[in-house]
């Protein structure tokens, strides 16, 4: 599978197989994305693979009561190393490039899981300090996301998008002329409601 058909088949998936997922394909996973760029290389961020069935129902509980989540045999979750960045950038980077960082990494996460047959959801609502302790993440470091991984049990049709048209400007913000002869908005399709 390319990039593009990886891209394009995605899902958020909440509904698993209880077909367990190897070790072996983890760590494949992993050790592709850790070639995720990174501001100065600074590479900030902790993966925890999370197994355990108790730990699971547990982070479950802290993202908001999300109880599908239990279904995916694994929980891999992002943590950013907030020192590690603000040493080298400031405010800034610990506010901004630390966060663009560990989301180019679940990025990756996610297309590279695609192409192995794999599902995930990218789970942000969470409470942050029930997760940390939970997890014993120390405090110069702060979870971003749980990606739930394992073999889907649905396939879910693809989400309405925008046309390239709608959001994209050329040379300045709104301009939409280009070179090329639009094609019918979406955005028309709301307008009219």
């Amino acid at each position: 599978m390319d990039v593009r058909d990886a891209i394009i088949k995605r899902r958020s998936i909440r509904n698993y197989t209880d077909k367990s997922v190897s070790q072996e394909l983890i760590n494949e996973i992993i050790n592709s994305a850790r070639y995720t760029p990174s501001s100065g290389n600074i590479q900030n961020w902790q993966i925890i693979v999370v197994r355990e069935e108790k730990t699971r129902k547990e982070l479950s509980i802290a993202s908001l009561k999300q109880t599908w989540m239990e279904q995916a045999p694994v929980h891999l979750v992002i943590c950013n190393i907030l020192d590690k960045i603000e040493h080298m950038y400031g405010e800034r980077g610990k506010d901004l490039y630390s966060i663009q960082n560990c989301s180019a990494l679940i990025q990756n996460i996610l297309l590279l899981a695609t192409e192995k047959g794999l599902a995930t959801c990218w789970v942000s609502a969470f409470e942050e300090n029930m997760v940390s302790r939970i997890l014993r993440i120390p405090s110069n470091a702060r979870p971003e996301a749980i990606i739930t991984l394992g073999y889907p049990n649905e396939e879910p049709e693809a989400p309405i998008r925008f046309n390239c048209q709608d959001i994209t400007f050329h040379d300045k913000w709104g301009n939409r002329e280009s070179a090329q002869k639009p094609r019918k908005s979406i955005l028309n399709f709301f307008k009219k409601k």
